[in-house]
């Protein structure tokens, strides 16, 4: 509080600017309404325990650990999260930049077979954004239900550039924006955001990590690719990636809990 006082006293002009856009005050009232959606959302899971998806998760803890320490390890992990608990059986394969990661995330899409979730911070209106797109309207036009969560702010450009504009028009095809920032509520709160980039295909294979969908993370001529890395996820691991890209669609769209925590989103894998 008296950093902000100061900070409006100091410089008239731009302090009450900066409050409005970074206040804290705003973040613990924002917060709380998402803790009370997550809370919603893992009290529905929790509900169908005895049936999918639930069960499986559930049944997943079972396997026994190969070693005292894993044992200890998986005790103490289960009493600090035991809503999220350490799940074995699972494959991890490394991309570095999007060289290695566009190809296989868009094979996987071009593959899906029921539905396809992905979520993204940055989404620019550049070749590959582009590219992601399309095959993602493709596969929308084929009746493979598509979601697509990106973040208003990092994805500016494709929003106010029309990307999304086609995607809107296609049956089966939902996109979302997430925002923290709505002038007619009473919210301004731009530093609130999502940066996760996850990927999901038929509930079976995953992506996620730290690249966008920008040109910027794949090599060009005379520009070297932004370092960063992805993963292909295939195994238990991949029904966590749902839950989380569904808790943050429903606190963005609403869509009922009911609805998105079914079978078909978390299908029995081996």
């Amino acid at each position: 509080t008296l950093l902000w006082i100061f900070i409006a006293w100091s410089v008239p002009a731009v302090g009450p600017l900066l409050y409005l856009g970074f206040g804290i005050d705003r973040v613990s009232d924002r917060g709380f309404l998402k803790f009370l959606a997550d809370e919603h959302l893992l009290q529905t899971r929790k509900g169908t325990r005895e049936t999918a998806p639930r069960a499986y998760w559930h049944n997943l803890t079972g396997a026994p650990a190969a070693n005292e320490f894993q044992r200890e390890f998986n005790r103490t992990l289960d009493a600090l999260i035991p809503d999220h608990p350490a799940l074995a059986g699972n494959r991890l394969t490394p991309l570095v930049n999007g060289d290695e990661a566009y190809p296989q995330m868009l094979a996987a899409i071009r593959s899906a077979r029921h539905h396809i979730h992905l979520q993204s911070y940055i989404i620019g209106n550049d070749s590959i954004s582009r590219e992601f797109m399309d095959a993602l309207t493709a596969k929308a036009a084929e009746g493979v239900q598509v979601r697509l969560l990106y973040d208003r702010f990092g994805s500016s450009l494709a929003l106010f550039g029309g990307l999304f504009r086609k995607a809107r028009k296609t049956p089966g095809f939902q996109t979302a924006g997430w925002t923290q920032a709505n002038l007619l509520k009473r919210q301004f709160q731009i530093n609130l955001r999502n940066h996760r980039k996850t990927l999901i295909i038929d509930g079976k294979t995953g992506f996620f990590g730290g690249i966008n969908l920008l040109d910027d993370h794949r090599t060009r001529p005379g520009n070297p690719p932004i370092r960063d890395y992805h993963f292909r996820a295939e195994g238990p691991i991949v029904q966590e990636l749902q839950y989380s890209f569904l808790h943050d669609w429903y606190f963005i769209t609403g869509e009922p809990p009911e609805k998105l925590l079914t079978e078909e989103y978390f299908p029995h894998t081996d």
